[in-house]
Formats: structure tokens, sequence, C-alpha cells
């Protein structure tokens, strides 16, 4: 079984067959478990992100806030969040656990054992965030917090070629999250149907990111780059998570682990629906979808 070698990648459907508008049928969250213990993905009808963390599958949505509209465009649960577009307003995040028969059309899930760590705050003042998680990873800077390669072992810990399983748990000074769907009829693309999803910022949250570094030439298969999704810890008030747009880690404690992929197992779906569609890579439109 996938889930006997860790950090290895089960996927069903490709992220093309989604912008396609093949987002229906797949695999159930309680199937998805015995595949792996962390991933992300999506529900049928684009309902919501999935994030999977320690064999459990939480289903992030939203729901009417419980402040008045003007108070939502500035404020959330923690008095530290803000809407970001109009579809945000008046809206929250909601985190639940899914349902046992909840559809993914599209997810990808591992048996996540990080063979890498590095504590955080990073040294030497560096920073931690989107636009050098790749260069941090693949290049980590020396520390006692290891495990870590021998210098001359440089390659090991993954780089711009491999899937990269990668954690980040912590204090994020600056984040901004998104959470799409449900599709409005069987014509609305996945573009369309992010283009239109709320989107807030919020600052100081303690929770943890997990995600997938794919390879460029993955893309339209998996998502090239950032893939993530965010899960603010319990006891923090009302939970908030979503599809990570964009994040700094702030200054409190926590770790950043990862792991390096050996195999990649691509389930596809079949039938007539999924042999209809003219795939290709919408490399434009698969980065604004994922930001």
């Amino acid at each position: 079984m996938v889930s006997r070698i860790p950090n290895d990648i089960f996927q069903f459907s490709t992220v093309s067959a989604l912008m396609a508008g093949l987002c229906t049928s797949g695999p159930l969250a309680h199937q998805l478990t015995g595949y792996g213990t962390h991933g992300l993905g999506t529900c049928s009808a684009l309902n919501g992100e999935v994030l999977f963390l320690d064999s459990v599958a939480y289903h992030i949505t939203t729901s009417p806030s419980k402040k008045s509209s003007s108070q939502s465009m500035t404020q959330g649960a923690a008095d530290d969040q803000e809407a970001l577009n109009d579809a945000a307003r008046g809206l929250d995040p909601v985190i639940k656990k899914a349902a046992r028969d909840a559809m993914m059309p599209f997810v990808q899930v591992t048996l996540f054992r990080p063979e890498f760590r590095l504590p955080l705050p990073l040294p030497q003042s560096k920073t931690l965030s989107k636009s050098s998680l790749l260069n941090t990873l693949s290049s980590p800077p020396r520390s006692p917090g290891g495990p870590l390669p021998p210098a001359d072992l440089k390659g090991t810990t993954g780089g711009q070629n491999s899937f990269l399983p990668f954690l980040i748990r912590g204090t994020f000074a600056d984040m901004t999250i998104r959470i799409g769907g449900p599709i409005k009829d069987d014509s609305e693309s996945l573009a369309q149907v992010t283009a239109r999803a709320p989107q807030w910022r919020i600052k100081g949250a303690k929770g943890t990111i997990f995600g997938f570094l794919s390879p460029a030439w993955s893309n339209g298969i998996s998502v090239a780059g950032f893939h993530g999704h965010f899960i603010e810890d319990e006891g923090q008030g009302a939970r908030r998570g979503g599809h990570v747009l964009d994040f700094v880690v702030g200054e409190g404690e926590g770790r950043v682990e990862w792991g390096v992929s050996g195999h990649h197992h691509l389930g596809l779906p079949r039938g007539e629906e999924w042999e209809s569609l003219e795939l290709g890579v919408d490399a434009e439109g698969i980065a604004k979808a994922e930001g």
C-alpha cells in the first residue's frame, strides 16, 4: 500500500482536470486516511478546502459572521482578521471534521515522516515566508535544531525538481487565506470559483500549514510551486483556516519539517466525462486559481 512508504504521494486526478470542470466525484475521505496521514484537496463541487493532519480530515468552509457586516470588514474572532474583498464581507471561516463520505475530486495525501527539521524563528534573523520556502528547504541554514545533512550532502534536502511535503508549525505574523466554492452550476470553472472566493488577512494566528512544494515540470498534474492549507489551533476562539495565498512566520517558537518524495502515485478518473476532456496545461490559469 502507498502509505507504507513515508513521504511518497498518493494523488487522485489532476489540477488540469479540475480546471476543465471535472470536480464532482472521487475517493471518500475515510478511504484516504489509509493512504496517508497528511494532505490536502477539495470536496465535491469545489466546496471548500480540505486539510489532512495526523490522519484527520478537516473541511474548511464559510458561514455568516456573528459580527456586524461593518465589523467583519476589519475584525475577526480575535480582532486580527481583515476581509480583503467583498465576498468576505459578513463571512467567517469555519472548520469541522470532514464527513466520512465526503467525496474528493482532487486530493494529495502522504504518510508524512519528516526527514529534516528547522526550529523557528530561523537563525541569522532570516524570515520564513511563502516566497523563501523552497530556497530555505533546499539550502537550509546550519542550525543546532536539526537533523540536517552534512554540508557535503548538498541536494539531499530536496530542490526544484522534487516533490517536498512540508509542515510549518508556529505563529504567523501575517497570512492571507482563501476559501473557494462551491460552484454555482456545472458551467462554472475553477478559475471563476477562486476569482469570487472570499479572502482574509489574519495576523498573529497560531497553527499549522501543511502542503507540498511541487516541481515546475509537474504543473497541470499538480500545482507547481507552493500549495498549502492552514488550520488554526484549538483554544484560539473561533478557529480559522483555508488555502494559503501568502504567509510570513512570526517571532514565536515553532518548526518547519519536510521530506523528499521518492514516488508519486497518480490515480485517474474513469468514464466518458474524463475521456472527453481536452486537457492541457493552463499555467496562467492555474497560477491565478491557486495563488
